[in-house]
Order: structure tokens, then C-alpha cells, then sequence
């Protein structure tokens, strides 16, 4: 499904490539055969009786031929085969879907999140690739901790340069719920100072969703005092979990527990 692909002479070759197609001709060949052997019985009992055909024959299987053909053709439109594929270069990402092609720029990219949700009865993984004024939902068969990892390569380190300048400079790194400034590890209703963390983790909670069992992925702060149960937040739809953690990893001396409860959460996928 993902890899990366050769392109003809003259232009650029995408880093990494992902695509799925769901096939429908089975489907549109039955209901073809079903309306064709319809209409040739209603045309073989028009002629078995042996009669010369009059004008009211000739209408008794025009009007059939308009009914059957008619939806057949339509539904041979709908039932058109779906095609959706990703493609990453170093500077864009290009996406097309229902023979809609959309691209943007890495510069204009926002975030990224990556969840196991219930979908169609199963777990499956979820991407959301946001851009300034794009947003990219690739279908769950799509999804993998292979694309999660083509797009981190290429926007994290920018994205961590930028936010760890940002927490030098003093400056507040939104990152959802979640704040991270000098000061500590905020949410909107207060900041935890970092001498104040006590730990911070990644625990499980067993959710039912849509009628399926899952783990939710829960970040969990606890802080000293008050703020024992500081906050806890479901990472699925958190941006940019890479670059959350690399900034604790700067603020922090021991987050390295957090990261290898992550690295084995997106790993989950794949199973």
C-alpha cells in the first residue's frame, strides 16, 4: 500500500506514497447481467408469439429498455471504482480523492495527531493532517505508523526548532489542551510550575465506542498538592505528540518512559 514510487521523466518523485482503490466491477457486471437477461426474456416472449410486431410491440419493450437501462447507467456512475492516494515530497503534500487533486506547502503545514478509534465495527488508526487551509483525513485502510513516520520526519524537527526557540524566548507553545511555557505545563484553567510536576504518564482507560472495546490513550499530570490530578488528556486527538514530547524532554530531566509508552501505543496499529 505505502513505498516509493518512480515517476515519469521531468518530474518530481514523491518521497512516499499511499493509495487505495476499492473495487466495484463485480457489482456493476451483476447488475448488468441481471438487467440485460431481464430485457431478452421480455424480448424472447415478444417474439414467441409469433405475431407480426406492431407499433404497441414495439412499445411494450421501449418502455422497459428506457427503465432497465437507465438506472443501470446511473448506478454504473455511483458505483464507479474509489480512488483516494497521498503523495509526500519534500515540499508538499498532494492528495486526490474522487478525482479531486489538493496539495499544500510543509511551510503552511499545523499538526498532526494519530488515534486508534472505533470505526466500521473494528479498531482502526486515524490520521488528521492539518494545514493553514487544508485538512486531511486519509481513510482508516490508509493509515499507518509508516505515513504517521514519513510526516514526522519531515515536519517535527522544524516544528520542535521553532517551539524550543519559542520556550527560550519565553513565549507560551500551545499544543491543545495542553500548554508548555517557562513557567510550566499549563491548561486553561491553570499552570503547573515544573519544580511542582510529579510525574507525567501515559495510562489506559477501556472505553466502549460504537461497540468496541478499546484502551484509551490518557496523558495523565500529576503535580504536588492541589494539583495531585493535574490533568489527563486523551493524546488521539492531540497535536503533535512528537513535539510535546521533545519539549518536555527539554523542560524535564526524565521523560524517557513517556516516550517509549508512546513509541508502543502508535506501534499498536500495526498489530
Amino acid at each position: 500500500m505505502g513505498g516509493r514510487s518512480l515517476t515519469p521523466s521531468g518530474e518530481a518523485q514523491p518521497l512516499f506514497i499511499v493509495r487505495r482503490r476499492r473495487s466495484t466491477r463485480l457489482l456493476v457486471k451483476i447488475l448488468w447481467a441481471v438487467g440485460v437477461i431481464g430485457l431478452l426474456a421480455l424480448y424472447g416472449w415478444v417474439l414467441s408469439r409469433g405475431q407480426r410486431l406492431g407499433a404497441s410491440d414495439f412499445g411494450l419493450m421501449l418502455a422497459p429498455t428506457i427503465l432497465v437501462l437507465g438506472p443501470l447507467i446511473a448506478f454504473t456512475f455511483i458505483l464507479r471504482p474509489a480512488y483516494e492516494e497521498l503523495r509526500l515530497y519534500p515540499e508538499k503534500l498532494v492528495t486526490q480523492r474522487k478525482g479531486v487533486v489538493r496539495e499544500a506547502k510543509w511551510t503552511a503545514f499545523k499538526h498532526v495527531s494519530f488515534g486508534i478509534f472505533a470505526t466500521d465495527g473494528r479498531p482502526q488508526q486515524r490520521l488528521h493532517i492539518q494545514f493553514k487551509r487544508l485538512s486531511v483525513r486519509p481513510a482508516p485502510d490508509l493509515c499507518s505508523q509508516e505515513l504517521l513516520a514519513q510526516i514526522e520526519q519531515i515536519t517535527v524537527r522544524k516544528l520542535l526548532k521553532q517551539a524550543l526557540a519559542d520556550y527560550r524566548n519565553s513565549r507560551e507553545i500551545s499544543l491543545g489542551p495542553l500548554t508548555i511555557s517557562k513557567q510550566g505545563l499549563g491548561t486553561k484553567d491553570a499552570t503547573l510550575a515544573w519544580k511542582q510536576v510529579a510525574s507525567i504518564d501515559l495510562q489506559y482507560e477501556d472505553v466502549e465506542e460504537e461497540g468496541v472495546r478499546l484502551q484509551k490513550p490518557l496523558l495523565k499530570v500529576k503535580g504536588v498538592g492541589r494539583y495531585e490530578n493535574f490533568a489527563s488528556v486523551d493524546i488521539r486527538e492531540m497535536p503533535n505528540m512528537r513535539v510535546f514530547i521533545g519539549l518536555l524532554e527539554n523542560a524535564l530531566s526524565e521523560v524517557i518512559q513517556l516516550n517509549l509508552a508512546y513509541e508502543k501505543y502508535v506501534q499498536q496499529g500495526e498489530m
